[in-house]
């Protein structure tokens, strides 16, 4: 089991989502210290985001890793996706390819996850 919590993004802002070549893309937050914090997402195969306000507000960012995504995580990220992928087929990319997914739940404003190759800190 390897689910990853970001700790230190709890009630930062969520302050810029910046799509990137390579099926990049790059979270910009502010900390409540007000420094600033990116989190890139690799080899992005399913992206969505919604609720996108001004203040954005993290209650928490989780990592999950392949073996860690549960069914109810897929019919959630399939539902939010709204793209008509099937679970089953989200499921099987996940297995075979080994990819993790970042759920960020927000306190206020924006929801999003992503299925990725890998998710990096900067």
């Amino acid at each position: 089991m390897s689910v990853r919590a970001i700790t230190s993004l709890h009630d930062a802002r969520l302050t810029g989502i910046n799509y990137l070549e390579n099926r990049k893309i790059q979270l910009e937050f502010t900390k409540v210290d007000l420094s600033k914090a990116i989190i890139c997402l690799n080899g992005v195969v399913n992206f969505f985001c919604s609720g996108m306000l001004e203040g954005n507000i993290v209650l928490s960012v989780e990592i999950l890793d392949a073996e860690d995504i549960s069914t109810d995580d897929m019919v959630y990220f399939v539902e939010k996706e709204e793209r008509g992928q099937s679970v089953a087929n989200l499921q099987k990319a996940i297995h075979e390819r080994g990819l993790c997914m970042l759920l960020l739940s927000p306190s206020y404003g924006a929801e999003l996850a992503c299925v990725c190759s890998a998710v990096t800190e900067q």
